[in-house]
């Protein structure tokens, strides 16, 4: 059946008629459409700028069971954030068999064997399987293959005739610093892989501890894909107690002592393979993992790093230099703090994993990272530090975990970041991570909520830091748009931020090098309207940390409002929030499930949206999408339009506190999300004016 456009504006005049509320939208999602109306918009397949959930085939989605649908650009930005999607309900592959064996000498030296049997069972666990990595330190440890099969269905078995292995440093490339070579990896890629394939590993790893003659480490026995048996032994010397906690779940455990040697072994048995949603935590610290660790507290880790440090700060007239002219010119100590800050964060290189993998190894001198330019996490911290205290403040390092549960009895070596911590004159405090090389404001926010290990010459346990009012990381998205007589939308729009906001900002900017290309902002506006057309794109630099990062962009929508005899209906554009980086985070929880699960940010933030709409010359508003007012535990949710001198208005403020949305409140996101939907798919409705001028 085809609805004629004469009767769905009968229907739209006796609706509005009908409406109790004065001025409020009767046509809210589907909700209070009739039959015939519902009809008209969902049929309408040949209008492209429908807003209807689902509406556009030829853009990727990612959907919930709810229905909701986020854009592939925003499922790229999870990644970056160390979000997870749903996996599948078949696994891509099953671990048969995994064994560790690490063996600790006397002087700190160990040993480590690995071994491991997978039954691979998808395309996906092909492109998982076919290619290891395996990470080490040239002169500190070492890595060998020493075998590698595959198992064929039909019993044939290919050995490592069939294998490739390439020993390359971490950041290939002629440019490299010289610092970064010794961090190393040896890849190992299988030429024919099939599903249904079994592949067995073993790789034998040597190496020494930092600070001998401690050993520190955690041990996986979960991953996405389910493990059938795992077991982990760990030899120690009789006089060197290993202390130990396992997290996450039960293992079975023994240990028993012959001669000198104690061996302590953990055995897990049919683990399953771990759920991957949208903000969960990571995979790490949800998994069924061992501790292990020789130091007696964290109070002696903290000792024992902070004496790598020792000597690594001395005056030295490069560093005084370097302090004298970025501070030039400028009389207020936060500007002076946060020059030397940028300066470390844009001018030193950094390499990107290099803190977690060795966070116990020795820093170079401050003078020394400034004269070869690179450096380690450490490293970095290390000349910062010493920046600031020429400055006369305060400084310590420390290193922070993103475990929202350390163990605070077994101090392992599971941090992911070092960072400064800065005393100022008040007696406030502020946290600068000078690996990030995309901060511009002043302290980093995302170190609230999470707990970090002080390094003192008297040790220190570890901390919860206070989290950062979610104000001090806030979106700012400015639009103007014209609605022109034939429905067409023209609008322009400024996306930039403070804080953590503007950190995610630069580094979409940083990872997608077509992101000021028509192409990256034409996928994201199609999420919205399916046959939007980019205007001209203005990106400001992600480099230049002194100002906030800004992107200027602009979009033609056709044919965006619906025309329905003497009206036009159309959704609010910046209502949809599609060009919100941090708001659509949640647009991919599955609503449905049965087991809510907390969620994890990189920080609390805030966004706010405003939109001013220029309508038709004569036309009338005759219906808006009713307000919304939500607030519940850490987030709020406030969305209005009006209407001033011809033009619609539209604001948004959206909310959360802290960079956990517990558990308890995981429904409330739901419903603040319908919240959301249910203004962004109700329809403004225009009169349009009479041919003859006069009144209806």
């Amino acid at each position: 059946m085809i609805c004629l456009r004469a009767n769905v504006a009968q229907l739209v005049e006796q609706t509005i008629r009908n409406r109790q509320v004065k001025g409020s939208s009767p046509f809210v999602g589907s909700i209070f459409l009739g039959e015939d109306l519902r009809l008209f918009l969902s049929e309408s397949s040949h209008h492209p700028c429908r807003t209807i959930l689902g509406g556009t085939d030829d853009v990727r989605w990612w959907r919930t069971r709810r229905g909701r649908c986020i854009s592939a650009a925003f499922f790229l930005l999870w990644l970056l954030t160390g979000a997870a999607i749903s996996a599948a309900v078949i696994p891509d592959a099953e671990v048969l068999t995994e064994t560790v064996t690490v063996t600790i000498a006397p002087d700190g030296t160990w040993q480590q064997d690995f071994r491991r049997r997978v039954r691979v069972l998808s395309a996906a666990g092909v492109e998982k399987y076919r290619q290891e990595r395996f990470h080490y330190r040239l002169g500190q440890s070492g890595v060998e293959l020493r075998t590698l099969k595959v198992y064929q269905p039909d019993g044939s078995v290919r050995g490592m005739d069939t294998v490739a292995v390439r020993d390359e440093p971490w950041r290939p490339g002629e440019d490299v610093p010289t610092i970064f070579e010794k961090f190393r990896r040896k890849v190992i890629t299988i030429s024919v892989l099939n599903v249904q394939d079994i592949v067995e590993l073993e790789v034998h790893y040597d190496g020494r501890s930092d600070p001998c003659p401690h050993y520190a480490d955690v041990f996986l026995f979960q991953y996405t894909d389910p493990v059938a048996e795992k077991s982990l032994e760990i030899r120690t010397p009789a006089g060197m107690p290993l202390r130990w906690a396992v997290q996450g779940g039960e293992l079975e455990y023994s240990s028993e002592q012959a001669g000198d040697v104690v061996r302590h072994r953990w055995q897990g048995r049919q683990l399953p393979g771990l759920a991957m949603e949208a903000l969960m935590l990571d995979a790490a610290y949800r998994s069924r993992r061992v501790v292990v660790s020789t130091f007696a507290s964290p109070a002696e880790l903290s000792r024992a790093a902070w004496e790598l440090a020792r000597g690594k700060l001395s005056p030295d007239i490069s560093v005084d230099e370097v302090v004298r002219q970025t501070s030039a010119g400028k009389t207020e100590l936060p500007s002076r703090i946060m020059a030397a800050y940028r300066f470390v964060s844009g001018e030193i290189e950094y390499l990107p994993g290099s803190f977690p993998i060795a966070p116990l190894q020795e820093p170079a001198s401050a003078a020394d990272v400034l004269d070869r330019r690179a450096g380690t996490g450490r490293d970095l911290n290390i000349l910062l530090i010493a920046m600031l205290q020429r400055l006369g403040l305060e400084c310590e390092e420390a290193f922070l975990t993103f475990d929202p549960s350390p163990s605070g009895q077994v101090p392992a070596l599971a941090f992911d970041r070092a960072v400064t911590c800065v005393r100022l004159p008040d007696g406030g405090e502020i946290f600068l991570d000078p690996t990030l090389g995309l901060g511009s404001s002043f302290g980093d926010s995302y170190v609230g909520g999470r707990h970090i290990l002080r390094l003192r010459p008297e040790g220190a346990g570890l901390e919860s830091v206070p989290s950062q009012p979610a104000s001090r990381s806030t979106g700012h998205i400015q639009a103007l748009s014209r609605l022109a007589d034939d429905g067409t939308l023209l609008t322009d729009a400024t996306i930039q931020g403070n804080g953590h906001y503007d950190v995610m900002l630069r580094r979409m900017a940083r990872e997608f090098p077509d992101l000021e290309s028509a192409g990256w902002w034409l996928q994201t506006a199609r999420t919205f309207c399916s046959v939007a057309q980019p205007g001209p794109i203005k990106m400001g630099d992600w480099r230049d940390l002194a100002i906030p990062f800004r992107q200027d962009v602009s979009f033609t929508f056709p044919n965006y409002a619906i025309g329905a005899g003497d009206y036009l209906l159309f959704h609010i554009p910046q209502a949809d929030g599609f060009l919100d980086i941090f708001q659509s985070l949640f647009g991919a929880l599955d609503c449905d499930r049965e087991e809510p699960y907390p969620l994890f940010l990189e920080a609390g933030m805030t966004s706010r949206r405003t939109e001013r709409i220029r309508l038709p010359d004569g036309a009338a508003v005759v219906a808006l999408p009713d307000d919304v007012a939500f607030r519940r535990g850490p987030l709020e949710l406030q969305l209005a339009a009006r209407v001033a001198e011809g033009n619609l208005l539209f604001e948004g403020f959206f909310r959360c506190e802290g960079p956990v949305v517990a558990a308890e409140f995981y429904d409330d996101v739901c419903a603040l999300g319908d919240a959301a939907d249910r203004f962004a798919h109700s329809y403004v409705v225009l009169r349009r004016p009479s041919p003859t001028g006069s009144d209806r």
